[in-house]
């Protein structure tokens, strides 16, 4: 499938894009990670994903850095303390950002590789995923890569 593959960095894409390559997927990374602070952060991790997706012809396409948008799309969350809706309401945002994406450019899917840490939320990650690219009429592709996380 022609794959959007949203992403938080590069050494988080590195087994997810093996894997996706071996299944035979025509792969574009979407980075779009406005919760990343500060902007120094959030650049860094964009030109290290962009590096090493260069040595493996790999696409980066870039969505817009809006952290005002992101703090309020969480803002209830982050005023109760409560990081499970936190997580939630940030892949929510940054999925429908991807998803849309997709649609508008003849993706036929929508993936993620936030699904390798161990420190994420896997079955809330699967959930908004497939609620944002259903909503964008895309095939939601979701794989729990936490196994490859080491």
């Amino acid at each position: 499938m022609k794959l959007l593959l949203h992403a938080c960095c590069g050494p988080c894409s590195l087994e997810p894009v093996r894997a996706l390559q071996e299944a035979g997927h025509d792969i574009t990374i979407y980075y779009a990670n406005s919760n990343i602070a500060p902007g120094e952060e959030y650049e860094h991790r964009r030109d290290t994903l962009r590096a090493w997706a260069a040595e493996h012809d790999i696409p980066v396409i870039e969505g817009t850095y809006e952290p005002a948008a992101w703090e309020d799309a969480v803002h209830k969350a982050v005023v109760a303390k409560d990081r499970p809706a936190r997580c939630r309401a940030c892949y929510q945002q940054r999925f429908a950002q991807s998803a849309a994406f997709a649609a508008e450019h003849g993706y036929e899917a929508l993936g993620t590789t936030l699904s390798v840490s161990p420190y994420q939320y896997t079955e809330a990650i699967r959930e908004e995923l497939t609620a944002a690219a259903v909503a964008a009429e895309v095939t939601p592709l979701f794989e729990d890569y936490r196994p490859f996380y080491d």
